[in-house]
């Protein structure tokens, strides 16, 4: 006899995520519930009742209609907003199709039984409000109010999947979420950490919230890679540096977690030749949803365009598809020796000249060891490091000086010919003046040209 739907959960989803959630999830449920698992690849399916033989009942559905009818809670775990429109909205194997069938074949003078939903995937803000505004018609209309959605992404990628250390971000509609947020608690917390369940607001706000994270996490993954190739250019010992970064004020998770150079941390994808982890796919995906939230609503954005730029470059590049973030990391900043192509990033003069120093750094040698060196030698070398970085300083001040002196003499003789400064400036006297501002009015038009021509906003890739 099957099990009752109260009895009862589905996970729809079986993907690099999915999967093990899925697995955690069966775990934790205890053997008197029962695991309906649906996905589009069968062999996910089969490996999964395989591997999880003796945990408890599991059976397998075919699409969500039939998932939602047999189960009074449905997590999901999808790859983009198209499929999460096809599983949710799709009138004949959408979830919504089967929760209102689920009520038209009760039995005569039954309640329908509540039902919750939920989404656990990073999708577009527009598709998750679009998602929940379909189910509250529906529950409104045919369901006697008791269906409910909720949007949870995750945090923590393939490893805390794989652990069950996962970050939710949950977005609950306020009038229902002091009786469903502890119901929606009680199954995350098979999945992830139970300090780590956050309540962050009404449906919409869950999502929004892991979209910014992630668009904070992966600007500061380049800008670590970037920091990290300078010292390794420099000729310094990168597990040091990691230790010292990580004791100041540049620590962030990509230091601490998941080191971007081979050898610096162990079981992480860099160590490993970059196999398995979050698919630079992905990455740029949900950086461009997070540059796309933002233009939405108004925010001021510098660093998402040029930091999307360089993950497009990767996404490009054959030898990098498919593989995890820190590939693109050491792309991009050529922290090994394997052959890969360099982000090139010029500080250069108002003229484009770029700054050359004359002579090479003077470091002090660094420990081949690839433990930290004992506190004396390593305050020795930290010594060095300051004075080597102070006279770097010193250089760079004297030639920015000097480029300067050379700028306002360049200026000067400019002014002396007619237009020059007072044109760039935007005054009009005389011929001059004329002519060099309708050079600076062209130059930003295109300027102007050029920026529209880059669309840095749009989606790289959907997962598949």
């Amino acid at each position: 006899m099957p099990a009752s739907p109260t009895d009862t959960v589905a996970f729809i989803g079986l993907g690099v995520m999915g999967y093990p959630m899925a697995k955690n999830l069966r775990t934790g449920l205890g053997p008197e519930k029962t695991l309906l698992i649906c996905d589009v690849n069968t062999e996910a399916l089969s490996s999964f009742q395989k591997e999880m033989d003796g945990k408890g009942p599991i059976g397998t559905v075919e699409n969500a209609f039939v998932a939602v009818k047999a189960a009074n809670t449905v997590i999901t775990m999808l790859p983009g907003s198209d499929a999460v429109k096809a599983v949710y909205l799709d009138p004949q194997t959408g979830i919504l199709a089967g929760a209102a069938a689920a009520v038209d074949e009760r039995e005569t003078g039954s309640q329908p039984e509540p039902k919750l939903i939920m989404e656990c995937g990073t999708i577009e803000t527009d598709t998750i409000l679009s998602v929940a505004k379909a189910a509250e018609d529906v529950s409104a209309t045919k369901l006697h109010n008791t269906l409910t959605f909720v949007d949870a992404p995750v945090s923590g990628g393939p490893m805390g999947a794989q652990a069950g250390t996962l970050t939710f971000m949950v977005g609950c509609q306020p009038a229902v979420s002091p009786q469903i947020f502890p119901v929606v608690k009680s199954y995350l917390q098979h999945m992830g950490n139970p300090d780590g369940i956050f309540l962050c607001g009404a449906v919409g706000a869950g999502t929004a919230f892991k979209i910014i994270n992630n668009y904070l996490s992966a600007i500061t993954s380049l800008a670590a890679s970037e920091a990290l190739n300078i010292g390794v250019k420099a000729g310094l010992d990168p597990k040091l540096l990691t230790d010292v970064i990580n004791q100041s004020g540049g620590q962030c998770w990509v230091t601490s977690k998941s080191n971007p150079v081979p050898g610096v941390q162990e079981n992480v994808p860099s160590s490993r030749g970059y196999e398995g982890g979050f698919r630079i796919e992905l990455c740029a995906k949900v950086l461009g949803m997070g540059s796309r939230l933002a233009e939405a609503v108004g925010a001021r954005t510098v660093l998402d365009k040029p930091t999307l730029q360089a993950f497009r470059e990767a996404v490009a590049d054959e030898r990098y598809q498919a593989q995890h973030l820190p590939t693109v990391k050491s792309k991009l900043t050529a922290t090994t020796a394997m052959p890969r192509a360099e982000l090139r990033a010029t500080y250069a003069s108002p003229h484009n000249a770029p700054l050359s120093l004359a002579t090479p750094l003077d470091l002090p040698a660094s420990s081949s060891s690839s433990t930290s060196p004992p506190p004396a030698e390593k305050a020795e070398y930290l010594r060095g490091l300051r004075a080597a970085t102070a006279a770097l300083q010193e250089r760079i001040n004297g030639e920015l000086t000097a480029r300067m002196e050379e700028d306002k003499a360049r200026e000067a003789s400019a002014a002396g010919g007619g237009g020059g400064v007072a044109a760039v400036a935007g005054t009009d006297k005389g011929n001059g003046g004329k002519a060099g501002g309708g050079g600076a009015k062209k130059a930003a038009k295109d300027v102007d040209e050029d920026a529209e021509e880059e669309n840095y906003g749009e989606e790289v890739v959907e997962d598949d």
